[in-house]
């Protein structure tokens, strides 16, 4: 089973959940633009699209740089608890300096998944 919970497994995992919100937080902007919801309503459903949030600011953008599993706990059969440490990338377009550019940060993501690999919750924090 931990031949599963691999680095890179997991990191492909985190990047499809980021981007699925990537693409919610996207419909929202164009249902907001082309005023099928009130700003109220964008506002009050964009908060849940975290992974949007996270990729997308005003000045910048975030990468998924690295991702290192921290811990792996089974919760009950065929239920796992993964803790990962990940490296946020952030280019920015608004710098003059390349050491500016691209600045990192630390992230910790944990993931509850089946044995299957599929996501049962994601809770990320910076």
């Amino acid at each position: 089973m931990k031949k599963k919970f691999t680095d890179e497994n997991i990191k492909k995992i985190i990047r499809k959940e980021l981007q699925k919100d990537e693409d919610e937080g996207m419909k929202l902007y164009q249902q907001l633009f082309n005023r099928k919801i009130t700003e109220e309503e964008f506002n009050n459903k964009i908060k849940s699209t975290k992974g949007y949030n996270i990729w997308w600011g005003v000045e910048s953008s975030w990468s998924l740089k690295n991702v290192k599993i921290n811990s792996i706990k089974e919760l009950e059969k065929g239920l796992f608890e993964i803790s990962t440490t990940c490296t946020m990338e952030r280019y920015s377009s608004h710098t003059f300096s390349p050491d500016e550019h691209a600045l990192e940060s630390i992230a910790t993501i944990i993931i509850k998944v089946n044995d299957a690999l599929k996501v049962r919750e994601f809770n990320f924090k910076w």
